[in-house]
């Protein structure tokens, strides 16, 4: 099976497969899902339709857990732990799709299980988790995809064909822009059906139950990188891999928090970085009218 899921994780950016009609029912690639949120959800739709097989769903909010086996095969196992998804037989790989403070140890421990990884963006939320994360997955045999589907956007292609035959010239300055009229104060009343609190917070530090941390995880710096390496992953990955960079020289940001009230991450900032050969700008408007 080692090359049919090099074949489905090597297109997986979008993600593509073969269709389910040109397999055999025993040939299907089998996957559990690890984090059953809003995007969870969808990856799991996305996954099936193009021919995989769930077997397995994962989520610490039992809600979450109830809305994805709607979409999935009667006969599929839940969990709690996804360690324990990870010790069932019969899969071939693994979507994590969790917040971004548990990306590391789910790679981790998915590719110590032997199994192949699409891993949602951000890869992790420090440079120092990237680093064991990347040295893990080089040492294995495992393929391992991020979500970066942009890269696989027709246009998106397209322009980058155009920079690199030097039709656009020499690219000085590149700018990232994302306004949305999204911004609002972050309901904290009690969450509808159980939630393993303890297995939510993870490695994080250790607080009560508050609500609106699980509700928007983004907006605290305890789970994520807030909006900068949200949306910012996907921007900021186009330019350096349209223009061809290694990371940034330098790097600034100045945020503030307007509408999110509850939250800590700003919801409207503006980044500047320096490269080798051009700089670029990133920023974003969540309480864009």
């Amino acid at each position: 099976m080692q090359s049919d899921r090099r074949e489905f994780l090597g297109l997986a950016a979008a993600p593509l497969i073969l269709a389910a009609s040109a397999r055999g029912a025993n040939d299907r690639l089998a996957y559990g899902l690890i984090g059953a949120g809003n995007r969870g959800r969808w990856l799991n739709r996305a996954f099936q339709k193009l021919g995989a097989r769930c077997v397995a769903l994962c989520d610490v909010y039992e809600p979450n857990l109830e809305l994805v086996r709607k979409d999935s095969p009667p006969d599929v196992k839940t969990y709690v732990d996804y360690r324990e998804l990870l010790a069932q037989p019969g899969i071939d790989f693994v979507v994590i799709a969790t917040p971004d403070h548990h990306h590391c140890p789910n790679l981790l421990a998915a590719l110590a299980a032997g199994k192949d990884v699409y891993l949602e963006k951000p890869l992790s939320v420090s440079l120092e988790e990237s680093v064991r994360m990347v040295a893990a997955a080089s040492q294995s045999r495992q393929i391992v995809q991020v979500g970066m589907q942009r890269r696989s956007m027709e246009f998106c292609i397209q322009v980058k064909r155009l920079v690199d035959e030097g039709i656009l010239g020499k690219v000085s300055m590149a700018k990232a822009l994302w306004n949305w009229h999204f911004a609002k104060p972050i309901d904290n009343s009690p969450l509808p059906g159980k939630l393993d609190w303890d297995r939510f917070l993870g490695s994080a530090p250790k607080r009560p139950l508050e609500p609106r941390r699980f509700r928007w995880w983004r907006g605290f710096w305890d789970y994520s990188g807030g909006n900068m390496t949200d949306q910012g992953t996907h921007l900021m990955d186009v330019i350096q891999w349209m223009t061809n960079s290694g990371p940034p020289r330098a790097a600034v940001c100045h945020g503030y928090l307007a509408k999110m009230i509850g939250a800590e991450v700003p919801d409207v900032f503006c980044a500047a970085f320096e490269y080798a050969h051009f700089m670029a700008t990133w920023t974003l408007n969540y309480a864009s009218s």
